[in-house]
């Protein structure tokens, strides 16, 4: 799939191609502090952003009245969030982690090239080498959270690290499905191996979901079934403890409240403390940033309950509401991939906090569900005899073989092969 013959396009391409290269080694510097307590992490992410912004917007010129309908939503929704946040730091990095997976789907449909994902894969080898160095100087040994050894790689937080590896299994096991590379053979292993050497079991659910939705043949699929069950037998195991209660229906020794590391008492408390609340915080939420404080310092561990307390009810609708959407408008060979992947992301922010504030994650989810947005036909151009008129030439709204011949030429163009990939894949 070659891109029209204009100036704007390549330019988009190559903004999208280098946003997630950006963001990846940005989320190397989440613990380097700048002035207001903003991290570097969160300011090269906000530049992400702000640079794909002109390219969003050129991808909803040709958007559908409900595309626009639910932008609109958002944006109110983050504008009274951001009228009833704390502060404008707290505002403006909330809200760029929630309008990140908007812009980056714009953007994405914006480029309309699928291939594109080639570019993003290759990239994700900076992450995964960065991995296998601190697996060999011993990183994996020295870091240790509740009692399981971590790997952290190059990241400075073992959640964004796993969710990264997460998606770079998932997206790799399913391009390999399709195409059979041994390069994203490699990178699916390897990504799947540093996953579970994080030690967080969650985006090992969201691989599961994502490449059991987005297999598309019946060999994938029975790949995936395999790698499915290995990864399930890796979370009952860890988890066997919670799998014999829920069982037997016998609570286990903390109560039902300590099922899955005490997400269950984590959301109660959550949820008692929000509605004890003013019923205005109910109905338009506590303003960006309010969904910590609710569980001690902490955020709720869900990103359903976490929309609720920052935006109201509206809130995990509107988002909702934007995930089935980009699944149903992508179209093509890609689209079973990028319907897995926001499955698998739907799946793990019922279980956790690991979407929303993920930024790699949140960008190749989005960004491939864009990418698989049919651009829409060119309007044809009038030929020379429409032109002319009767009289003049062929009469008015007839063509002779060789006029067609040349409308085809001029619509397909002889424009420049894909400003990233050079191919299509």
């Amino acid at each position: 799939m070659s891109p029209p013959p204009t100036r704007v396009r390549p330019v988009a391409d190559w903004l999208l191609a280098a946003s997630l290269p950006v963001r990846i080694v940005a989320d190397a510097a989440w613990g380097v502090r700048l002035p207001a307590g903003v991290t570097l992490a969160q300011a090269a992410g906000g530049l992400v952003l702000a640079t794909l912004g002109p390219v969003a917007a050129a991808g909803l010129r040709e958007a559908s009245t409900r595309t626009w309908g639910l932008f609109a939503l958002v944006a109110a929704l983050l504008g009274v969030g951001a009228w009833r946040a704390d502060g404008p730091v707290t505002a403006l990095t909330n809200g760029l982690h929630l309008a990140g997976p908007f812009l980056s789907w714009a953007a994405g449909r914006r480029v309309a090239a699928p291939e594109l994902v080639r570019f993003w894969l290759r990239a994700a080898w900076i992450p995964v080498l960065g991995s296998a160095a601190a697996l060999a100087s011993g990183q994996f040994g020295t870091i240790v959270l509740n009692g399981w050894p971590r790997l952290l790689g190059f990241y400075g937080n073992v959640h964004s690290h796993a969710v990264a590896m997460a998606v770079f299994a998932a997206a790799a096991t399913l391009a390999f499905a399709r195409k059979r590379r041994g390069e994203d053979l490699a990178l699916a292993i390897a990504s799947a191996a540093f996953l579970v050497a994080t030690g967080v079991r969650g985006p090992l659910v969201f691989v599961v979901v994502a490449v059991l939705v987005g297999a598309g043949s019946s060999r994938a699929v029975r790949g995936g079934v395999v790698l499915a069950a290995a990864l399930s037998a890796l979370v009952v195991a860890s988890r066997w403890s919670d799998v014999r209660s829920v069982v037997t229906f016998t609570a286990p020794p903390g109560g039902w409240g300590a099922l899955g590391s005490h997400r269950l008492d984590i959301w109660a408390g959550s949820v008692e403390a929000f509605v004890r609340g003013p019923v205005l915080d109910q109905l338009l939420g506590r303003g960006l940033g309010g969904q910590f404080g609710l569980h001690r310092h902490l955020d709720p561990h869900h990103e359903v309950l976490s929309l609720w307390f920052q935006l109201g009810p509206l809130g995990p609708i509107a988002w909702l509401a934007a995930g089935v959407g980009a699944a149903w408008a992508a179209r093509g060979p890609h689209a079973p991939a990028a319907r897995g992947l926001l499955a698998g992301a739907a799946f793990l922010a019922l279980l956790g906090n690991d979407v929303l504030y993920r930024p790699t994650l949140v960008l190749w989810v989005a960004g491939f569900a864009g990418l698989c947005v049919p651009r829409p036909a060119p309007p044809e151009v009038p030929s020379r005899a429409e032109r002319v008129g009767p009289g003049q030439g062929t009469a008015r709204g007839a063509q002779g073989p060789g006029e067609a011949a040349d409308r085809r030429e001029d619509q397909r163009g002889d424009g420049p092969t894909h400003a990233v990939t050079g191919r299509e894949v």
